[in-house]
C-alpha cells in the first residue's frame, strides 16, 4: 500500500470515530508541515493535531526520513502546545508505528531508542486504538 493509499485508510478509518481528517499538501506555503489535519468532531469539542505519514520498506526502520523543514515544525509545534505524531506505515508487517511529535528529533536519529507505539493493522481494534492515543496527545 502506497502512502497514498494509507493516508486514504486513515482518513475513513478516523471519520469513522468521530475525527474529520483533512490532508494538506502545503510544501510550498508552509515547509515542514505534516501531511493531516484532524479535528474531533465530537466530545471533547476543539481536540485537534497534525499527522506526519511515512511509508517504510524496512520491517524494523532504524529510522524516520523527514524533510529537513519537518522535524523542527512538529517539534515548534509540540512545544506550543499543539499535538502531533507521526505514523510510519510498514507494508510489509502490515503494521503502523505511532510516534508522539515531541520524539521527532529522537526518531530521526534512532528509532530504535525512540517511545514508539507498535500496532498492527490486522487487529480489529487498532483504529480505536490510534484515535485514543490521539486524544490523548
Amino acid at each position: 500500500m502506497a502512502e497514498s493509499s494509507f493516508n486514504r485508510k486513515l482518513r475513513h478509518n478516523l471519520e469513522l470515530l468521530s475525527f474529520k481528517v483533512f490532508r494538506v499538501e502545503s510544501h510550498a506555503t508552509s515547509p515542514g508541515i505534516p501531511d493531516n489535519h484532524w479535528l474531533l468532531s465530537g466530545p471533547p469539542y476543539g481536540t485537534s493535531g497534525w499527522i506526519e505519514v511515512k511509508e517504510s520498506s524496512a520491517v524494523n526502520p532504524k529510522t524516520v526520513e523527514y524533510r529537513p523543514q519537518q522535524v523542527p515544525w512538529i517539534l515548534d509545534y509540540c512545544r506550543a502546545g499543539g499535538r502531533c505524531c507521526t505514523l510510519v506505515h510498514i507494508p510489509k508487517t502490515e503494521e503502523v508505528l505511532y510516534i508522539e511529535g515531541r520524539y521527532a528529533k529522537a526518531a530521526s536519529i534512532d528509532l530504535r531508542s525512540t517511545p514508539v507505539h507498535r500496532l498492527d493493522l490486522r487487529d480489529n481494534e487498532v483504529w480505536a486504538k490510534i484515535g485514543k492515543l490521539l486524544r490523548l496527545g
